[in-house]
């Protein structure tokens, strides 16, 4: 088994990682937006996220609004640009531009709709140039110029004159505070200024000051030429949070410098703005050097530049998301993953090619690819252009496989030798030797052997140092090449007196050693299917505890009984593990006892539930196997490394990232018909319609009874878009939605984010639609309901008429039977009036012949 698999114990916290942990980060997930994607002005100032998620952008041009997929932008009156946005307690967005300041509200079809305040002005106090912040706090809301303040409360505005440090502005423990140029910091509380004591000090002289919440309610003061510092609130705190009387004397010293890595570096590089990104975390933009990222304490974690993704190094806009990812205004904007554990190194790097093999030795990490090997030298902050890039070794360009540290002494197998590496360069080339190997493990059978397996061969080699100090000069020796059999060989287990030896292709082959002195002699065996291995291809090995677990594209196996002979050996599946683990290349437990596996879909975290049933993790990795193809992984204290065809993929298994956090999926627009559109995105209370401003002033999250639509039946082809708040993807989300009343299940997922319905028959109907992530996590859904019409030959009143009609008919239809009947009836009559004269007529000729007959008759007899 390979040696970085065999670290089983657990790793603790150590002064290696001290050393190394936090210098060899690589380059964090960026997804870049340049201005050909939004249309829009290089230059954007600043950045905000709602509560639905919903990033706004204050742009040269225009306020911007990204849902993930469509930016879409609002003008303000006079095109200038928005230089500054702020959120009140209702989801109120306030905004301040150039000679103008507002706010978004929506129109009666949810349509946002900038309404300027600048009519609530006089005249004579329209005269400023730009907003540089926007302040939202309880009481109302402050738009700061350079050279008033106006103050914006109970539908009304107050101005305050005086001169503010440029961008100087922060809402801190539910208080507003500014920096003036002639009383320092000040908090403001309605129209007052209330100057902090011990601030005055802050002047021009400072360059720009910025203002960030710090620990146990102080306040981290950043200065452009004049270091850090920490401002102390406790003392004038009246005992609810928040609430400071500033009249109070301080007790204790108020200001103090805060000793931080980053200063030089901001004032090198003039720092422009900053924010918090967690507790312990913030990061502060520069106008030259990119993003520093430092803790608590002052120490630089990382640096996030050009070097290491972004379009550029000037950064006048930060933003933390509600995913606790960094937002950078950059020439264009740049979407930072720094909550994610994976960063990588590619050929941006200086890591060219797909990479095969890891290895941190001393002071430098090596890896060897398909193009070459490089290394990593130990970090240095550079001033002035940092960065941490792997170099190539000596301009190699073969295929290097494997990397070993053999007894101090670090080789490198590449498809023309063996190489001994010291520091940067290649010691000695041992050609035609242990080529391309795949593996090269020290023998305990055999002390002073080494094994080592390729494409084609396996075998021995002697490594021999010829003095005792490490790197130091050494000589390799082909010992002995078994020659009874090959195959592809992967990986070795030693067991006692013998040797388990995998393929990719042959299956198992186990070698029974017969003397410790001679490696050549041994008894042979092969396992295949016909012991039990169901498939001979891509055959793993691994040792937990004392039992050996066998791995192919198969499944998992044990040896049935260990203590048959070994031409005997059957395998059986290993059912502890499960269908899902085949292929399992190797464990590793790290210091907080958590097990990693790499295993035929990839790494993955392991763990036992409660009830004994395994639990498999592969959540972590997604975004990494996404973009990549991963062939292997080694283990490196907390670290893991994974090889893979687009570079080296660094993951701390220490920092934690809430891969399942939730986020909404928006109805983004709805039309009928010819493309009329009905709602635009924001739903609102129609109790807060504006008389003035012609619009609504508050949103609510979901769709009010009211606002349920009545669609004519002209109308009833509908369309949706939609779009989810998530924004970490390398390839777009995927969406299924339902139309109830229509569909009878929810639509196959695609990357599609609009649905068009057609022919609707009237009635109620509940659109529902939601999204799936990268990471299998699906969002709240987003609904929609509304009301289709019946056609003007469907509704009640028609069917009303058709009745009326009905009866009509069947009314006319009967008085038209009876009078056939009645005038049937007359010519009865008629024809048995006619009959009965007709049968009169005969009757009276029969009486009347009768009568001549009798008379003849009687005149006969007489």
């Amino acid at each position: 088994m390979k040696t970085r698999f065999l670290i089983l114990f657990v790793v603790f916290y150590s002064t290696i990682f001290n050393l190394f942990g936090q210098k060899d980060l690589g380059c964090p997930f960026i997804k870049n937006y340049p201005p050909k994607s939004y249309n829009g002005s290089t230059q954007n100032w600043v950045m905000i996220q709602d509560s639905r998620g919903v990033i706004y952008v204050g742009n040269t041009i225009f306020l911007m609004e990204f849902d993930g997929i469509n930016w879409k932008k609002y003008p303000t009156p006079n095109n200038s640009a928005v230089r500054s946005l702020d959120l009140d307690k209702n989801g109120r967005l306030y905004i301040g531009a150039t000679r103008e300041f507002g706010y978004l509200s929506s129109d009666s079809t949810g349509d946002g709709t900038y309404v300027s305040l600048i009519p609530k002005l006089k005249k004579e106090e329209q005269e400023f140039n730009e907003i540089h912040k926007v302040i939202c706090t309880e009481q109302g809301v402050y738009f700061i110029s350079i050279n008033k303040i106006f103050y914006y409360h109970s539908d009304s505005i107050s101005v305050i004159k005086t001169a503010i440090i440029p961008r100087v502005g922060e809402s801190l423990y539910e208080n507003a505070f500014i920096t003036t140029k002639q009383n320092g910091i000040c908090r403001l509380k309605g129209t007052k200024l209330e100057p902090l004591p011990a601030t005055k000090k802050f002047d021009n002289s400072f360059g720009r000051i910025l203002l960030l919440p710090y620990e146990n309610q102080r306040i981290l003061i950043i200065t452009e030429n004049k270091g850090f510092f920490l401002y102390n609130l406790n003392p004038f705190s009246v005992g609810t949070f928040g609430i400071f009387d500033f009249s109070k004397a301080a007790s204790s010293e108020l200001l103090t410098e805060f000793d931080s890595e980053a200063a030089e570096y901001a004032a090198r590089h003039k720092i422009y703005c900053a924010t918090q990104i967690d507790s312990s975390q913030y990061a502060l933009g520069t106008q030259t050097g990119g993003i520093v990222i430092m803790n608590k304490y002052g120490k630089i974690l990382q640096i996030i530049n050009k070097n290491r993704g972004l379009m550029n190094n000037l950064i006048i806009s930060l933003m933390v998301d509600k995913s606790g990812n960094l937002w950078a205004g950059n020439s264009g904007i740049s979407h930072i993953e720094i909550s994610n554990p994976t960063t990588f190194f590619n050929e941006n790097s200086g890591v060219n090619g797909s990479t095969y093999t890891f290895i941190r030795y001393k002071d430098k990490i090596y890896t060897g690819t398909s193009h070459g090997l490089f290394y990593l030298p130990p970090y240095k902050l550079n001033l002035n252009n940092d960065k941490n890039h792997f170099l190539s070794l000596q301009n190699y360009t073969k295929v290097s496989r494997t990397l070993k540290n053999l007894n101090n002494h670090l080789l490198v197998s590449t498809n023309e030798g063996l190489y001994q590496i010291v520091d940067t360069s290649f010691a000695k080339f041992w050609k035609g030797m242990v080529i391309n190997s795949t593996f090269i493990e020290p023998s305990t059978i055999f002390s002073d052997l080494c094994y080592f397996g390729n494409f084609e061969r396996f075998g021995f080699f002697e490594p021999k140092y010829l003095d005792s100090k490490p790197d130091g000069k050494m000589e390799i020796t082909e010992k002995y090449i078994c020659k009874d059999f090959t195959g592809n060989f992967d990986d070795i287990l030693e067991d006692k007196n013998s040797v388990w030896v995998t393929t990719m292709v042959t299956g198992i082959h186990k070698l029974n050693f017969l003397d410790k002195n001679d490696c050549s002699k041994y008894q042979h065996f092969h396992y295949d299917t016909l012991n039990g291995l169901k498939t001979q291809f891509y055959n793993m090995i691994y040792r937990d505890g004392e039992t050996v677990h066998f791995s192919n594209a198969a499944g998992n196996f044990l040896i049935k009984d260990k203590n048959v002979p070994d031409s005997a050996i059957q395998f059986v599946p290993d059912t502890v593990l499960g269908k899902e683990l085949i292929g399992i290349r190797g464990r590793y437990r790290d210091s907080k006892n958590q097990m990693w596996i790499f295993y035929g879909k990839g790494p993955a975290k392991f763990s036992r539930l409660n009830d004994g049933k395994i639990f498999i993790d592969t959540i972590p990795f997604r975004k990494m196997l996404e973009i990549a193809t991963v062939f292997d992984m080694f283990p490196d204290s907390q670290l893991l490394w994974f090889m893979s065809n687009a570079g080296l993929f660094r993951f701390d298994t220490e920092k934690r990232k809430d891969f399942l956090q939730s986020y909404n999926c928006l109805i983004r627009k709805v039309e009928v018909g010819k493309n009329r559109e009905i709602f635009s995105g924001i739903y609102y209370d129609d109790k807060t319609w504006n008389q003035n401003t012609k619009t609504f002033d508050i949103s609510v999250p979901k769709q009010p009874e009211n606002l349920i639509p009545k669609i004519n039946h002209s109308e009833n082809t509908i369309r949706f878009n939609f779009a989810a708040l998530y924004f970490e993807n390398e390839v777009p989300l995927q969406y299924q939605h339902i139309l109830e009343g229509f569909d009878k299940e929810w639509s196959v997922w695609s990357t599609e984010t609009k649905a068009v319905y057609t022919n609707l028959f009237e009635g109620r109907y509940k659109f529902r639609v939601k999204a799936r992530n990268i990471y299998g996590i699906e969002s709240f859904e987003a609904v929609y309901e509304f009301h289709i019409s019946p056609p003007w030959y469907r509704t009640i009143f028609a069917y009303l008429v058709y009745f009326l009609l009905l009866a009509a008919l069947f009314y006319i239809g009967i008085r038209l039977y009876a009078r056939r009947l009645e005038q049937a009836n007359i010519r009865l009559e008629k024809i048995v009036q006619e009959r009965t004269a007709e049968i009169r007529k005969q009757n009276n000729e029969i009486l009347h012949q009768n009568a001549q007959i009798s008379q003849q008759k009687e005149e006969i007899q007489a």
